[in-house]
């Protein structure tokens, strides 16, 4: 995965092999590894279709990369989450721009969109606070401190830049992960299966 996240970003900084020979100091590419635990807190309203959060299982991550090329950064990041959405994400962005020292243009924010994971709109939870009894989807504190703590953590990283000097490919077939949404029941009708059982 990283392999693959590296070639992107190396594509994205333009940083990928130049049809015209460029000093030596202009082609030298520079990663740093991120981790930061995104995991919302107990009781917090998930978003969208989730029930509020009773136990953690298993942490949530936000994992990414910062390329250097010398002249600019990118940083890519993935997060466990289902969706992050709007103006929610721009904030995401903000944060790991400035924490990089790059315009956000250019930080990519993505999530994985597990089902059971948040999916979080802070501008749906503004509009729903403005309503009486509305019902709350998310908790805005809670994720501006998640940005900051995502934010650290590519700070952090700036520290331990090391130079690349090859970017891997590979491939492997995927066997027996897939599932239909279309299940044919007993009776012969089909039935849609959603995100549980």
């Amino acid at each position: 995965m990283w392999h693959a996240l590296l070639w992107v970003g190396a594509v994205v900084c333009g940083a990928a092999p130049q049809a015209e020979a460029a000093p030596a100091a202009a082609q030298s590419l520079r990663v740093a590894v991120f981790r930061a635990d995104v995991t919302p807190p107990a009781g917090a309203f998930c978003g969208g279709w989730n029930q509020p959060l009773v136990r953690i299982e298993e942490p949530l991550w936000a994992k990414g990369v910062v390329l250097d090329d010398g002249r600019t950064r990118c940083v890519l990041c993935a997060l466990d989450w289902c969706t992050l959405s709007n103006g929610s994400h721009a904030m995401f962005r903000r944060a790991l721009a400035e924490a990089a020292g790059v315009e956000p243009r250019f930080v990519a924010v993505h999530c994985v969109h597990q089902h059971t994971a948040p999916s979080v709109d802070g501008d749906a939870q503004r509009l729903l606070d403005a309503q009486p009894g509305a019902p709350k989807v998310a908790d805005l504190a809670a994720l501006e401190a998640t940005a900051k703590r995502v934010a650290a953590a590519v700070k952090e990283s700036l520290q331990r830049l090391e130079p690349v000097d090859r970017v891997g490919l590979g491939q492997a077939p995927v066997q027996r992960v897939a599932a239909t949404r279309r299940v044919l029941g007993p009776d012969g009708k089909i039935r849609v299966r959603w995100s549980a059982c």
